[in-house]
């Protein structure tokens, strides 16, 4: 799984030229590099809060949609698949395939060593 997003953009430092600046998420994807003046100036800390502020007004979905939507267990997941397996994998006359004693093996809990 990858890492989640930082939700505020940092604060950087561009050596070469001693100059702070902030990348901003676009709606494109990709981002948007915004020079601050020089960096650690009040004025460039000042500028950099006012960005990061009016980026997170912009985007006030993006929290929400990181949060799952619900929280399934493997094993509620399992008993739902068997489920659908049990009534799936029959044949015509109704009489169940050998298919579903390979899904009760492999979903089967190992006994721990």
């Amino acid at each position: 799984m990858p890492r989640p997003n930082n939700p505020v953009p940092s604060y950087c430092h561009h050596k070469p030229t001693g100059r702070a600046y902030v990348r901003i998420p676009n709606e494109t994807g990709g981002r948007t590099t915004v020079y601050l003046g020089a960096y650690g100036s009040p004025a460039s800390r000042a500028e950099y809060a006012r960005l990061v502020a009016e980026y997170q007004v912009s985007q006030p979905t993006q929290a929400a949609s990181n949060t799952p939507k619900h929280d399934l267990r493997v094993n509620e997941l399992l008993l739902q698949f068997w489920r659908h397996a049990e009534n799936h994998y029959r044949h015509p006359d109704g009489s169940p395939t050998t298919e579903q004693n390979e899904i009760r093996l492999s979903i089967r809990p190992y006994p721990l060593r």
